[in-house]
Order: C-alpha cells, then sequence, then structure tokens
C-alpha cells in the first residue's frame, strides 16, 4: 500500500511538473512602447536606435540593433515573434528607420535600416531577356496543351497532390527506420517483446523533449534512434536562456518516469515479469540521463540550478568509466568537459545574461531536479531487488 502511494503521489507531482513547463516562455526580448527590452532591466529606447542589421534565412532571422548603449543580438524566435518579417516591420516603424541596402544570397537576405538615407546604386540589367521570354513563351504553350488536355491535366494534379502528401510523410521515414532497426539489434540480444517495449520507452521520454520545446515556439526534428546511445531530436531554433535550456531536457525524464511507472503498475496488476523488467529499464536509463554533464539531460537542467554542478556529473560519469570502461561514457566525459571549460573561459555563444535568473527559479528548479533523481533512484533500486529476488526462486 505505501509502494502503491509513493508511485501515485510521485506520478501526480511529476505530471504537474511537465505540465508546468508546457507554459509558454516569456521572450527574452520584447517590444515595449518605450523600445527594445532586454531582461527586466534593460531598455533601448526607440530615439536611440540608430540602424538595424536583418539577416534572414527562411522563417529564423537574426536582428541586430545599434544604438547609444550599444548592438543588440537576438532571433525572432527570443522575441517570441514566428514570423520575422512582422517583427522587423514592427522595429523599423517604432524606430523610424528608413531606407533598407538589401543583398539577396543564396538563401539568404540581408538588410540594413538606418535613419540616414542612403542611395543604393541601381543594379545593371541582366542580360539574357529573350531567355525569359522564351521560357515564358514555352509555359503558355504548355498552359494551352494541359487545357485542352483536360484528363491529363486532372491526372497530373492527382499526382502532385500523393506527392505532396508522400513528402510530408516522408520526414518520419528516419525515425521509422531507426526504430525498426534498434527493435531488431535489441530483439537479438533481450528477444522480440522486450525490445519493442524498450524503444517506445525511448520514444516516450524523446517524445517529453519535443512536446517542450514546441511548448516554447521552437522547432524539433523527429527522432533518431541509436542502437545502446537511446535517441535523439535535433532543436531547430536558438533558446533565449538556461530556463528554456533547462525545462526542454526535464521533460524527457519526466515523461520517461511517467512511462517506467505505468510498466511498474502494470506488474503490480499482473505480475508479469516483463513490465518489471522494462520498469526497472526505464527508471534506470531516466536516472542516468539525469547525472549533471552537458550532453546528458541533467547536465542541461543544473544550467538553471548552478553549473558548478557539472563538476561532480564529470567526477561521476568518469568514475563511471573506470568501472565499465564504456566508451560512450568516455565521449560524454570529453563533451562535458568541453561546455565546462568554454563557460570557464567565456567562449560559450550564447545571449548575454543566459545564465541569469531569480534565486527563487533556481531553488524551484533544484527542488524539482532533485526530487525526480529520488524517485528514479528509489524505484529503479526497488525494481531491482524484486528482479533479484524473482531470479532466485527460479
Amino acid at each position: 500500500m505505501d509502494l502503491i502511494l509513493l508511485l501515485a503521489l510521485g506520478s501526480l507531482l511529476i505530471l504537474v511538473m511537465f505540465g508546468w513547463m508546457l507554459r509558454k516562455h516569456a521572450p527574452a526580448v520584447a517590444l515595449v512602447p518605450e523600445g527594445l527590452r532586454m531582461g527586466p532591466d534593460t531598455i533601448v529606447a526607440w530615439d536611440g536606435v540608430v540602424a538595424l542589421d536583418y539577416r534572414r534565412r527562411q522563417s529564423r532571422a537574426r536582428f541586430a540593433v545599434h544604438s547609444g548603449q550599444g548592438r543588440l543580438d537576438f532571433t525572432n524566435e527570443q522575441a517570441g515573434e514566428p514570423d520575422p518579417e512582422r517583427l522587423k516591420n514592427a522595429i523599423v516603424a517604432a524606430a523610424g528607420l528608413s531606407a533598407a541596402a538589401e543583398k539577396r544570397l543564396p538563401g539568404e537576405i540581408v538588410e540594413r535600416w538606418h535613419r540616414e538615407v542612403e542611395v543604393v546604386e541601381p543594379e545593371e540589367p541582366r542580360r539574357g531577356g529573350r531567355g525569359v521570354k522564351a521560357a515564358l513563351g514555352a509555359a503558355g504553350i504548355l498552359g494551352l496543351l494541359l487545357l485542352k488536355l483536360k484528363k491529363i491535366a486532372f491526372l497530373v494534379l492527382v499526382g502532385l497532390q500523393w506527392g505532396v502528401k508522400a513528402l510530408k510523410l516522408a520526414k518520419f521515414g528516419p525515425t521509422v527506420i531507426s526504430m525498426f532497426v534498434t527493435i531488431g539489434v535489441y530483439a537479438l540480444l533481450w528477444g522480440w517483446l522486450f525490445a519493442v517495449g524498450f524503444v517506445v520507452l525511448i520514444y516516450l521520454h524523446e517524445m517529453g523533449h519535443w512536446a517542450v520545446i514546441r511548448a516554447k515556439g521552437l522547432k524539433a526534428g523527429v527522432p533518431i534512434f541509436i542502437p545502446f546511445v537511446g535517441a535523439l531530436i535535433a532543436l531547430r531554433g536558438q533558446m533565449a536562456d538556461a530556463t528554456v535550456e533547462a525545462e526542454m531536457a526535464y521533460g524527457g525524464p519526466a515523461a520517461g518516469a511517467l512511462a517506467s511507472t505505468g510498466c511498474f503498475a502494470l506488474w503490480l496488476a499482473t505480475g508479469s515479469s516483463l513490465w518489471l523488467a522494462l520498469a526497472y529499464v526505464g527508471f534506470f536509463m531516466n536516472l542516468f540521463n539525469l547525472v549533471p554533464i552537458a550532453p546528458l539531460d541533467g547536465g542541461r537542467i543544473v544550467t538553471a540550478i548552478s553549473t558548478k554542478l557539472w563538476i561532480a556529473g564529470i567526477v561521476a560519469a568518469g568514475l563511471l568509466f573506470f568501472y565499465t570502461f564504456n566508451v560512450i561514457l568516455l565521449l560524454i566525459v570529453f563533451l562535458g568537459i568541453g561546455r565546462a571549460w568554454s563557460l570557464m573561459r567565456g567562449k560559450e555563444r550564447q545571449a548575454p545574461g543566459y545564465y541569469a535568473m531569480a534565486p527563487s527559479y533556481r531553488l524551484f528548479m533544484g527542488t524539482a531536479y532533485f526530487g525526480l533523481a529520488g524517485y528514479l533512484g528509489f524505484l529503479a533500486y526497488h525494481a531491482h531487488e524484486i528482479l533479484k529476488a524473482l531470479q532466485g526462486r527460479a
């Protein structure tokens, strides 16, 4: 009864935390009537803005606002605006800028807006007008043929529609293929049922990350599975600050803990050792991910607590390597040292004030982090002891 109460209470708290982290993140840069606000204290007044550098690639753009206070760099994602053109037009109108010098690069648009009128040299007319006219003429002839041959045009349109649908589904191809490959590899070692269950647990862990990433207004790729490593999701965008990084990282172990708890509950209900084994592996996998070293989820979570915890994570991962001689652990240690070293030397490419946050938030995230680690650690140990007892009976 005490164990069931722990499972219920722990799952409820984790679910509440997970739901809280799905809230929309407040933008790091905000447009206010007085000017551009960066954080709680810094405001760049509109009348002090002298120039704007704008560089856009597809739906993501970088802004550099020049003023008497210096240069302010940010992205449209950090301003909480999915449409970079709308954000640019709002800044230009509020600051009274005019006359953009535009340069088009392959797949990129670069503009500079300022207060002074700049004379832009007109581009020389490009040669090859005959080629353009010929192409337009050919397109016109083709259009007439399509109008006359309605049946052929209809079939072509249907084919294009199915082609678009196929392209949309194709983006899930890497996930499906890598998932089946991983299941096949694990099945050779532990059987099909355990392999499928284990990969589903990994998938749910990654979906926890994906859900929080999307909630923060960022884009995420599809999960890619790698046997004996796990899975990864590519983040497409720039995190506004360490709170976003920590909450996105927390989403994975939180979702994984809920999924593992579900497996443990199914073992209690059915007595099947398969569910108990999956629960143990899930608890342990998510607990390992909470080790506070930068490549793992724990290392990202503690950026909102204290980056000094990276030292403990590097030591712990190093000791585990010398105990297991696992090459993956060695890679994790090197990556962790690399990020810690970059931060110490001030080489990290992060926005100003990236690690700045209220002490109350650090306390809150610390409680959530160590609480989740304690929950997973206790249940991983408990499940392991039950498995040992069952094996002893067999």
